[in-house]
């Protein structure tokens, strides 16, 4: 389950997310405003996290940091699918920013961390290969 922890001012609120431990290492149990917990541990720094990869140094720290180049690492993936999670709010970016996957015929969502977090967990579920960039702030 994530639990929404303070992020929208409600202290209580889960969503409950079926999961086949099988299926994935890495599951985003909860996200506050200064970090997300990934199989119990405390990240507060952005990440790029698959079914079976999380790489906790992704060097763009916010949405306004980023740049066409950080995407190589996610391509780098081969995903199906690609989640980015702009932070609490959703931020919408240029076509001219995401044309890296649009040129590899790669889709991408671009929504706030929140729902960014609990999509990623619903396509693992499912067994897809997605790949979810989550930034905090």
């Amino acid at each position: 389950m994530i639990e929404y922890a303070n992020f929208y001012q409600q202290s209580k609120d889960f969503m409950e997310l079926s999961k086949d431990p099988e299926q994935t290492a890495y599951h985003i149990s909860r996200l506050e405003t200064d970090c997300v917990i990934i199989n119990n541990e405390r990240i507060t720094r952005s990440i790029i996290i698959t079914p079976k990869t999380l790489i906790k140094d992704w060097a763009p720290q916010s949405i306004e940091e980023l740049k066409k180049e950080h995407f190589d690492i996610l391509l780098a993936q081969k995903p199906e699918v690609v989640l980015l999670g702009t932070g609490k709010k959703h931020v919408l970016l240029s076509a001219s920013l995401l044309a890296p996957f649009y040129d590899r015929n790669v889709g991408v969502e671009v929504m706030h961390s929140l729902a960014a977090c609990q999509t990623f967990n619903v396509l693992c579920g499912d067994d897809r290969h997605v790949v979810a960039a989550i930034f905090l702030s």
